[in-house]
């Protein structure tokens, strides 16, 4: 975050930043903690609800891709527990 930025704001420019799409930020639903191996390091992230407005997706400078990806193939991703927990939570069973 950046200074006097609200929580919504940043989200919504984290978005833009990362993937290139612009996103109406929605409620905010969960957080979630990811503390490094030995402590070397502690994010703690907030998970709103978003919604798709304009743009086309592209990685990031920290990120090797960006693409949609459908419910069947969450499996095969990696990702950290939160992560899985949160998308399971929230993810309609087809």
């Amino acid at each position: 975050m950046e200074a006097g930025e609200l929580l919504a704001e940043a989200a919504r420019r984290e978005v833009r930043e990362e993937t290139g799409l612009d996103v109406e930020i929605g409620a905010q639903i969960d957080r979630a903690e990811i503390i490094g191996k030995d402590g070397e390091f502690h994010f703690v992230v907030l998970v709103f609800t978003g919604r798709y407005e304009s743009g086309e997706a592209i990685a990031g400078d920290d990120a090797a891709e960006v693409r949609w990806v459908a419910p069947p193939e969450f499996p095969g991703l990696k990702m950290t527990a939160d992560t899985a927990r949160i998308i399971a939570r929230d993810t309609p069973r087809q």
